[in-house]
């Protein structure tokens, strides 16, 4: 196998093996720490909710919500973790006129984008501030 060809892995890049196990590390705190965070946080919040939609959906958006807020921290395109919150405020726009769920909603949203924001920038701050460690 010739060296164009190995994945970086192969090719003794101590730099790039570390970078990538610690992005993937971030990643996998992000989206599935944030799980435990947010719900710790909406407990203090709880509402009666209607059985509209189905079961463990907010979850799985918020999963989709932070991968994508990570996923944006990670290459530098601040300005599109907007597009996340204007789809879902879309998305939930007649639902946001009751008070109640509208700050439940605000409260799971921010605190949910808020962690991945706070890992992601870590991560990106390791990677950056300890590049000497890995040469």
């Amino acid at each position: 196998m010739t060296k164009e060809k190995q994945a970086f892995w192969l090719d003794g890049d101590k730099m790039n093996f570390i970078e990538s196990v610690l992005y993937i590390l971030g990643f996998t705190i992000a989206v599935f720490g944030g799980c435990f965070v947010v719900k710790e946080i909406l407990k203090k919040f709880e509402i009666e909710e209607e059985e509209k939609g189905f079961k463990g959906a907010g979850k799985t958006i918020g999963m989709i919500e932070r991968a994508m807020v990570t996923i944006f921290i990670y290459s530098g395109e601040f300005n599109a973790i907007v597009l996340i919150f204007g789809v879902k405020s879309i998305a939930r726009f007649s639902e946001l006129q009751d008070r109640k769920f509208g700050e439940y909603y605000l409260i799971g949203t921010l605190s949910s984008l808020l962690f991945a924001i706070i890992i992601g920038i870590i991560i990106k701050w390791v990677i950056s501030n300890f590049w000497y460690l890995y040469s």
